[in-house]
């Protein structure tokens, strides 16, 4: 209750700034630091898509540097808008007191490089509120290659990804001396510590976690999370999972420092540890207090015997743990999603708030979403024909995409109208995907990806013109193209997959194998005329 607090009086004081003035990049100013220098407290600086290669410092401005995802709530702007540090110095630097009214939204921040934190580096004092970032390719000398937050400073991370990124300490995210992390909705993942903390290095440090996944990780103690001395953290709903290390691959609980009081080393709920070699240490040094871990509703490899100890501190073995697959959808090309048949789902502490589906609260960091269909796909490298079969609740092309854009692997999209998609040259007249028709698309390797959505009704119509189109297949199981498309029996040319094989009806040739989901066909008719598919059941 208090962090959904703390982070509803985020966003109010956000929305609270009505009489700001925008500041257009590269229209006003060419760069962002020119931009954020020219700023008064509570203006925007609104940054087009682009690459932009520079170190910007915030000076203590109370203000919000952001994407176009500002204006538009489209995540493909995040890896659309590029700050690229050069390798010189931390990309993004907060050392002038800036609090929560100090917004960064919306980019993908890469290549930097300084002693502490290399991509965005918090001193001492500030607390910025850092939204919808994707943290990649950035190195730190010492502490926190993605993110490094300083002595008495605040973090608070939303709706972000901390991927690829490498220090001595924290690969992902390193903390000074007694600072708080409120992570909410983030993703560490493929980050690497040359000696500790591959995901997260917390010394003295507090963590919020929330809805947070923290997978393939490396380091050589401390895998996923490394805390020395560090208690009080909250961990709701994370995933922990394929992290490595020479020493302890998942969690690492270590209390360095005698106090005169007993803590908390760290409280789990509603998570998941799974494949981490060895997965919790718990451990004190032998005159030290207390070190209590507590851990209920969370699905741990090993169950109690997951955990190892050292000078036996306290476990509080609570209601609802246990050991089974969790059925991730595809962990190996980084997808810890649940699957429909997952042991996670509904399983979480019944006192929790709901998913938002309306259901009991599923385990680890993302929830099964039971209202909506799922659609797999796996799309070749080069060109192929695909399609949904699904509605989706945002159908804009960016957002339909954004995952294959994050892996860099699309290269085109077209429509049978030839209105295209082009990443590369930032350019997309596709404003939105049509249900009803399918897409030529070109991958410059093989993809796996996902789709959630509402079913299509059996009885949809798909308007067809006279000539040439490109359809959707939406039933559920495959069918003969002739009993798929019999409602315009009457007005069908040809049928092309996208593998060459086609049926054409007036010179009774047909090597078209059965419809399937996933992907669409090329139909010619000799008139305007509306396709319904039959029932899947028929």
């Amino acid at each position: 209750m208090i962090r959904n607090l703390l982070y509803t009086c985020l966003v109010f004081a956000i929305t609270t700034m009505t009489f700001a003035e925008i500041i257009n990049i590269p229209e006003d100013f060419e760069t962002i630091q020119a931009g954020i220098e020219a700023s008064e407290d509570g203006d925007v600086v609104l940054v087009e898509p682009g690459v932009y290669v520079e170190n910007i410092d915030f000076i203590g401005r109370a203000i919000i540097v952001a994407s176009l995802i500002h204006t538009t709530d489209n995540p493909a702007y995040i890896y659309s808008t590029i700050i690229d540090g050069n390798g010189e110095e931390c990309v993004v630097s907060f050392d002038t007191d800036e609090d929560s009214s100090s917004v960064l939204k919306g980019f993908t921040i890469r290549n930097g490089y300084q002693l502490f934190g290399g991509g965005i580096d918090c001193q001492a004092g500030t607390s910025p509120l850092l939204l919808d970032l994707y943290i990649t390719e950035n190195a730190a000398t010492h502490f926190g290659g993605g993110v490094y937050f300083a002595i008495h400073s605040v973090l608070y991370l939303r709706r972000s990804i901390v991927s690829d990124n490498r220090a001595s300490y924290g690969g992902g995210i390193a903390s000074g001396d007694a600072p708080e992390a409120f992570l909410h909705d983030v993703i560490i993942r493929n980050n690497e510590a040359i000696r500790n903390g591959g995901g997260i290095y917390a010394e003295s440090a507090t963590y919020n976690l929330v809805n947070v996944s923290i997978t393939d990780n490396r380091a050589q103690k401390g895998g996923g999370f490394l805390g020395v001395s560090s208690h009080g953290n909250i961990m709701q709903n994370v995933t922990v999972s394929r992290n490595t290390a020479d020493e302890v691959g998942g969690l690492y609980f270590w209390a360095r420092v005698e106090r005169d009081r007993d803590v908390m080393a760290a409280t789990i709920s509603n998570s998941i540890i799974r494949d981490n070699g060895v997965q919790i240490f718990h451990g004190r040094t032998e005159h030290r207090r207390d070190y209590h871990l507590s851990i209920e509703y969370t699905d741990l490899e090993g169950g109690r015997d997951g955990i190892q100890t050292e000078n036996e501190p306290e476990l509080q073995w609570g209601e609802g743990n246990f050991d089974e697959d969790p059925l991730f959808r595809n962990p190996d090309a980084g997808e810890y999603q649940l699957t429909s048949q997952s042991p996670c789902i509904d399983t979480g502490n019944p006192e929790s708030p709901e998913d938002p589906d309306e259901t009991r609260a599923d385990l680890g960091a993302f929830f099964f979403d039971q209202r909506f269909e799922e659609q797999a796909f796996e799309i070749r490298e080069g060109w192929s024909i695909m399609s949904l079969a699904v509605q989706l609740e945002n159908n804009e092309i960016l957002n339909v995409m954004s995952q294959l854009l994050e892996r860099g692997c699309l290269s085109m999209l077209k429509n049978h109208r030839g209105r295209f998609f082009s990443p590369e040259f930032n350019f997309c007249n596709i404003p939105f995907w049509d249900i009803n028709n399918g897409y030529l698309i070109k991958l410059s390797e093989a993809a796996e990806f996902y789709i959630l959505g509402l079913a299509i009704p059996d009885e949809n119509e798909i308007p067809l013109r006279e000539g040439w189109n490109i359809i959707a297949y939406h039933p559920e199981g495959e069918m003969a193209p002739e009993t798929a498309l019999e409602s315009i029996d009457n007005q069908l040319q040809t049928v092309k997959d996208q593998d060459g094989n086609f049926w054409n009806i007036p010179n009774e040739f047909n090597n078209l194998p059965d419809l399937t989901r996933n992907q669409g066909y090329q139909v010619q008719v000799n008139r305007d005329c509306t396709l319904i598919f039959p029932d899947d059941d028929e």
